[in-house]
């Protein structure tokens, strides 16, 4: 009974399982969820989702192909496939090719939308005709891949049953929502074709950036009634021979599609093919800054069909096959595009320019470009074979400031420049939508850039030093002078840099211009208004300029730091008078940097007798210096002859101390009893303390600074003693 119950209970977990709506993380292959991808895709269809559902799929090649349906729940939630490891070699869904359109795909998506798929490898294996990898049908949307190869072994079939990605719409709804980044699409008729409904429905948000196309034979991306479609940072390289091969093919891919920072190699055929496409009102189509290198004879760079409304910028185009041609624009709707800031370059010949008779005003706008060729600049409605570019400027009445000179690139493939005459050349004053970087995302010159797709010059003005003393004395006035050094690979002219600088929250602005100055020079500016040192203190001093599209803004600013001091205080006596057969000892305050009196000497402490000064006053200075601030202070030092006192000396064994003397003057003696009197006198012989008895503490605050003689008379006679009061 309980083996039946156990039974019951473990068909019952089944069919739940079977019939309930994925939700959640899954896996696929190994010892996961489901065993390969067939059994994944069947559960999505038939049980729907009611979550976000990714599928983690475990390493190995899986021989199978699948079709995603419309089912249950991929309206409002995702459906992931993706590595378990995140390499898109170590996963591999793959399928043969065959000889029919039964089956003609690894994956096919039915109406079926909100799926990804990430990391993995996709595949056609074999090498039959029918090997179409990716089939997208009957409004499939919002279908998203990132990181993905897709790949065939197709190399020379035109048709798309050989396509990689190949997108038709079999019914009325638009093919909307498609995205594919960091994928790499190997082989093919085509890598990615998609075809909307018709120029009345197009088809929106078709994504195609950051991939690498290789060696599609007929065409690299095809997209026909789209609406904005944006292709930008792909390499596309093939060695196709197909004598109609696009890198790039418009059909009514109208209302502001993008294609920018392309790099292109390829042989024959064309670059850019655009048919009936055009940008209309606020969304202008826009080709900035893609490399176009040809070498097939017979190529085109870029054709335009009845196809207008482009802002055609920063392009470097390469013609080195024969008999090529760069751009060529025809039909009477192909109006109003702006050619601007572009290079054409052929040293094979190549006609540059071919504008057809049947166009009323192709360019609202061309100038700044460089057109450099050994054959013909090109075509203007009726006159063929313009030979010079001076001609081309009369006879078109464009071109006013295009240039032809060789932009020196890397290589013919390689289409970045070298020092040459297309930099600076440009202008930056064009009708927007346009751009600001170049290919490589580099800033481009905010007046004159570069032309060409790649912006070789660059401004980069650096602060290299500053010079302000690091030590101030307090309320001095000092100079700030900095040094600015080129660091740009071209001579700069500035008409006014802005340069500042900021001392205690205070910044003082100044305009500088700049003529000429060389790659590597340097000159230097002080600025006018100085710097006032306050307070005292270690504080700092900052400067900056302010130079738009300065490529290093982290050598734009420099700081250094300063000390602001007091000026030294001296501490000598005010003024000193002693009896010519004593000595004057001057005292400064001790622990400065230096010190110079006005005899010559270099101490703190300065030793003087009459035989230096002899009788009478002179006046001693002194000058005192730490951290680069001096002071300088006097004192009148005065000998007198002090013969009027009581001379009888005795040998006395008396301290007196401190000596020099501010307020109490202690004084120790070896019979302090013996003492019979004691007096201080100033040098004039007035008497300022007397007593009878021993004091052996004395104060002397109240009386002036001076020298003075202290007097006591014992048994045995007089001492004496000299003080310095302070």
């Amino acid at each position: 009974m309980i083996k039946r119950t156990s039974l019951i209970i473990t068909i019952l977990f089944f069919v739940f399982m079977a019939k309930s709506q994925l939700n959640g993380n899954y896996t696929i292959g190994g010892s996961g969820t489901y065993s390969n991808f067939t059994a994944a895709v069947s559960a999505l269809n038939s049980q729907g989702i009611s979550g976000n559902v990714t599928f983690n799929v475990a390493s190995g090649t899986y021989t199978e192909n699948v079709t995603i349906n419309n089912f249950t729940g991929n309206s409002n939630y995702q459906v992931i496939f993706q590595s378990s490891v995140g390499d898109s070699t170590a996963v591999t869904l793959q399928y043969a090719s065959n000889t029919s359109t039964t089956n003609n795909f690894v994956v096919k998506f039915n109406q079926a939308k909100n799926i990804s798929f990430k990391d993995m490898t996709l595949a056609r294996s074999g090498s039959s005709d029918y090997s179409q990898v990716i089939d997208i049908a009957n409004s499939s949307s919002d279908l998203n891949f990132s990181s993905v190869i897709i790949k065939n072994n197709s190399t020379n079939i035109a048709g798309d049953y050989a396509g990689l990605v190949v997108g038709k719409n079999t019914n009325s709804s638009a093919l909307n929502n498609f995205s594919f980044n960091y994928c790499k699409f190997q082989n093919g008729s085509y890598g990615v074709f998609m075809q909307g409904v018709s120029s009345g429905i197009l088809s929106q948000n078709l994504v195609i950036n950051n991939n690498i196309f290789i060696n599609q034979y007929r065409t690299m991306v095809y997209a026909a009634y789209q609406m904005s479609p944006q292709i930008n940072y792909n390499i596309m390289t093939t060695t196709s021979t197909y004598y109609n091969f696009h890198a790039i093919d418009f059909l009514y891919a109208n209302k502001g599609p993008k294609i920018t920072k392309n790099k292109m190699n390829l042989n024959k055929g064309y670059g850019l093919y655009f048919t009936n496409s055009q940008g209309c009102c606020s969304l202008t189509g826009m080709i900035f800054n893609n490399f176009i290198a040809m070498s097939g004879s017979g190529a085109t760079a870029m054709f335009f069909s009845n196809s207008g409304t482009f802002h055609i910028y920063f392009n470097s185009i390469n013609m080195y096959g024969s008999s090529s041609n760069g751009f060529s624009i025809t039909g009477s709707t192909a109006n109003h595009n702006r050619f601007a800031n572009n290079i054409l370059y052929s040293n094979t010949g190549a006609k540059l320019m071919i504008v057809a008779s049947n166009i009323t005003s192709p360019f609202d706008f061309c100038d700044y470009n460089d057109y450099k060729t050994t054959g013909v600049i090109g075509d203007w409605h009726s006159t063929t074979n313009i030979s010079s570019l001076s001609s081309w400027k009369t006879t078109t009445g464009l071109d006013a400031h295009s240039i032809s000179n060789s932009p020196n690139f890397v290589s013919n493939t390689d289409l970045h420049i070298q020092s040459s005459a297309v930099q600076r050349a440009g202008t930056s004053m064009l009708n927007g939508p346009t751009t600001n970087v170049d290919i490589d995302s580099n800033q481009r010159h905010f007046i004159n850039p570069d032309m060409g797709a790649h912006e070789l010059s660059f401004d980069d003005l650096a602060i290299s030093s500053i010079s302000v003393e690091d030590q101030m004395c307090i309320s001095s006035k000092y100079s700030v002078k900095i040094w600015l050094k080129n660091n740009s690979n071209h001579s700069l002219n500035l008409a006014n840099l802005p340069l500042m600088y900021k001392f205690n929250g205070n910044v003082v602005s100044a305009l500088k211009p700049i003529s000429n100055l060389a790659v590597g020079d340097s000159i230097d500016y002080i600025f006018s208004s100085k710097i006032t040192a306050a307070p005292v203190g270690l504080t700092y001093v900052d400067a900056w300029f302010t130079l738009n599209y300065d490529i290093n803004s982290n050598n734009d600013t420099i700081q250094t730091a300063i000390n602001v001091n007091n000026y030294p205080v001296i501490g000598i006596p005010v003024d000193t008078l002693s009896c010519s057969i004593y000595t004057v000892t001057l005292k400064a305050d001790t622990g400065y940097s230096s010190y110079l009196w006005s005899t010559g000497d270099t101490t703190s402490d300065l030793t003087l007798d009459v035989s230096m000064l002899g009788l009478g006053g002179t006046f001693v200075s002194l000058v005192v210096s730490q951290n680069g601030c001096s002071s300088k202070d006097s004192t009148l030092v005065r000998f007198v002859d002090c013969t009027g006192f009581d001379s009888q000396e005795v040998s006395d064994g008396i301290r007196i101390y401190p000596n020099p003397v501010s307020s109490i003057l202690n004084i120790k003696m070896s019979e302090p009893s013996a003492v019979k009197f004691m007096e201080i006198r100033d040098l004039t012989g007035r008497v300022v303390f007397y007593s009878e008895e021993f004091q052996s503490k004395i104060d002397l605050s109240d009386l002036g600074k001076g020298s003075y003689v202290l007097i006591i008379k014992t048994d045995k006679g007089i001492a004496r003693k000299q003080i310095i009061k302070q």
